[in-house]
């Protein structure tokens, strides 16, 4: 691997993982919000969305078309 190749590679591997820790924050905020009693079709749709990001970025793009509201 070149180290042009090996950069764009590492650069995208670290924008995943940025990615990642993303929406793992998020997911935590909404899954607290229902521990507390939140009940809201609105937190529902978030965390569906959210999983599904989490899906597509695991490598199952097809989880971002059944996320949909």
């Amino acid at each position: 691997m070149h180290d042009d190749q090996h950069a764009h590679w590492f650069g995208r591997q670290t924008e995943a993982a940025i990615e990642w820790r993303h929406i793992t924050r998020r997911l935590d905020t909404l899954y607290a919000a229902q521990f507390a009693g939140d009940t809201s079709v609105l937190t529902a749709q978030r965390i569906r969305q959210y999983e599904a990001l989490q899906m597509a970025l695991c490598g199952s793009p097809e989880a971002l078309a059944q996320a949909t509201p």
